[in-house]
């Protein structure tokens, strides 16, 4: 059995077939003239003009738009606002809680203050599951200011 030789061209690489009606040919393949040479195609190429002034977004592959969401209007802001402070709030008291002293009562209540907006933010996005685990966040952080400030 004789193996595919392969070479390049202009147009790309291709790729010699064995000729029709040779001892060859695998009994899947139809009976008749096929071409000796199968062109490999040429990676399609970008308009540059058409892809920058699209006027649709660029969809994901579930329909999502791609890349960073603006917020629009105030209440978009809001949320951005909030998304800022509970990163902020969050990772400040885990860092916190870590360390050993004073700075420990600290974590606590910033762990504390971050509460309200996970579960502002849990509850507009009907994530109920994230929703109520920030309720047992909010007994912990509680606890902690309990036995740390009061």
């Amino acid at each position: 059995m004789a193996l595919p030789a392969f070479t390049t061209g202009l147009d790309g690489p291709a790729v010699s077939q064995p000729e029709a009606g040779s001892h060859d040919r695998s009994p899947a393949c139809p009976q008749g003239s096929v071409s000796s040479e199968v062109r490999a195609p040429l990676p399609r190429q970008l308009d540059p003009v058409s892809s920058i002034t699209s006027p649709k977004p660029r969809q994901g592959h579930n329909g999502a738009r791609r890349g960073f969401p603006m917020p629009q209007g105030w209440r978009g802001w809001a949320r951005a606002i909030s998304q800022v402070l509970i990163a902020l709030f969050g990772g400040a008291a885990i860092l916190l809680t870590a360390c050993d002293g004073p700075l420990r009562a600290w974590g606590f209540l910033l762990g504390l203050c971050s509460q309200p907006l996970w579960l502002a933010a849990t509850w507009q996005a009907r994530q109920w599951g994230m929703f109520f685990l920030s309720l047992w966040y909010c007994l912990g952080w509680g606890l902690g200011v309990w036995r740390h400030w009061l």
